[in-house]
């Protein structure tokens, strides 16, 4: 069995704080928020407006799906 060193743990510590360190540096958390806000913001628009413009419900589904997929893809790139 292999065990950690107390100091590979808190080399591992320290990589993990230098990560969240430079996700606030390049604001990502920002842009997360925005993304997020815009998003839900489109999937109410289209909860509220399709039905009463006659749209059908998948369109509304496939509203939901590509704003997921979109804010996924752009936080991971």
């Amino acid at each position: 069995m292999i065990r950690a060193s107390g100091n590979s743990a808190k080399r591992n510590r320290v990589k993990i704080d230098n990560f969240f360190a430079e996700l606030k540096r390049r604001n990502v958390y920002k842009v997360a928020v925005a993304y997020a806000i815009v998003g839900w913001l489109l999937v109410q628009i289209a909860t509220q407006v399709f039905p009463f413009l006659e749209i059908p419900t998948w369109i509304v589904r496939l509203v939901i799906a590509l704003v997921a997929i979109i804010v996924a893809s752009s936080l991971a790139s």
